[in-house]
């Protein structure tokens, strides 16, 4: 693969990554709407709403998606992508191993840019109680290890999209693959979040307050 292919690699793989975050935020939303609203029954919503929702918020999603991802792990996807280019010639598709071998400083690079970049709390402290702490910028080791869980994700999704570069009959199975799993990621996600909006439904004070 020529550095022409590396570039292309590496941009397609961080896009076809923020398309499945936004598949699978799509998941999510869908699957808690449907059991929420229209299995279980929602006395604080009217279905109309929630086909309204169900109709405009994936798209909504999508363009968060593609910008988060962009912001979170761009920068780290561009200083393994700059390492590849730079080894390629030499190394040929082993260059593509340097991006494993950045790993921890690509995983420091998604926690600043997680940390930094994006609304990290966007919680407000009339919401959150008497006990409320903002949000502490700042490195911890769980927050690394969180980082780098993340980026072990996306970094071994490019370089596994990168190798199909080089076979490409693997591409397409590849994608599927990646498709249905964060479909039911996203499902089970929201099946979470049902669970947890019936508790709030089903509460005596909301059914008191509905009658």
């Amino acid at each position: 693969m020529d550095r022409t292919g590396i570039r292309a690699s590496y941009a397609w793989a961080l896009l076809w990554g923020a398309a499945f975050v936004g598949l699978a935020m799509s998941a999510n939303l869908l699957t808690e709407l449907v059991l929420v609203d229209f299995i279980h029954g929602n006395h604080n919503r009217p279905q109309s709403n929630a086909l309204t929702m169900m109709v405009l918020y994936p798209p909504i999603l999508s363009i968060i998606a593609i910008m988060g991802v962009g912001l979170i792990f761009g920068p780290a996807q561009l200083l393994q992508a700059g390492a590849t280019y730079l080894l390629g010639p030499k190394y040929g598709r082993r260059a593509f191993l340097s991006g494993a071998m950045l790993l921890p400083m690509a995983a420091t690079l998604t926690w600043y840019c997680f940390d930094y970049l994006t609304p990290s709390d966007v919680g407000l402290a009339i919401n959150e109680g008497p006990d409320w702490v903002p949000y502490q910028h700042g490195i911890s080791p769980l927050r690394f290890l969180e980082a780098t869980g993340a980026q072990v994700a996306v970094t071994t999704f490019t370089l596994a999209y990168c190798a199909t570069g080089y076979w490409p009959k693997f591409r397409r199975p590849l994608l599927l693959g990646m498709c249905i799993v964060v479909i039911l990621g996203g499902s089970l996600w929201g099946y979470r979040g049902a669970k947890i909006q019936y508790e709030f439904i089903d509460h005596p004070s909301m059914m008191k307050a509905d009658g």
